[in-house]
């Protein structure tokens, strides 16, 4: 079953006044609005891992994590998965996902969208559960069921 869905895509992401490490946060910030704009619940920033911004998005019973990193130069890393993904003893005591394959694909649409309004961005690359490569990578996020698990 597939878990994520990730982008990799080129841009130029305005240094933010309030925050100026990590890099990104400009995208995070467009992206909050336009995310609440399009129906999603979403949490305030976060700093990821001292590398990147994340957000808490849900909609409806689901919960996903939207996380964002600068590769190198003006190339970033986006990923979208759900909050928790419990493991096999978890799952043995009947933990479940916070978010559905199709729930990670109606956020990665809505973020596709906002990206793509933007014209700064450029190069998109979606994947589920791997890096976004040339040779592996479709130019919109792809339904889930048309996905195998890797």
């Amino acid at each position: 079953m597939p878990c994520s869905q990730n982008v990799a895509f080129e841009g130029i992401a305005p240094s933010d006044a309030e925050f100026a490490h990590p890099p990104g946060l400009s995208i995070i910030r467009m992206l909050t609005t336009g995310l609440r704009n399009a129906g999603w619940s979403v949490s305030d920033f976060e700093n990821w891992r001292d590398c990147g911004w994340s957000l808490e998005c849900n909609r409806q019973e689901a919960t996903l994590l939207v996380a964002l990193a600068q590769t190198e130069g003006q190339k970033w890393m986006l990923q979208i998965s759900p909050l928790r993904v419990p493991g096999p003893l978890g799952r043995l005591f009947g933990g479940k996902r916070s978010a559905a394959p199709r729930d990670v694909f109606e956020l990665a649409r809505a973020v596709h969208a906002l990206l793509a309004h933007e014209t700064t961005f450029s190069q998109m690359r979606w994947r589920w559960d791997g890096y976004p490569d040339e040779a592996r990578s479709t130019l919109e996020p792809a339904e889930p069921e048309s996905q195998t698990s890797s």
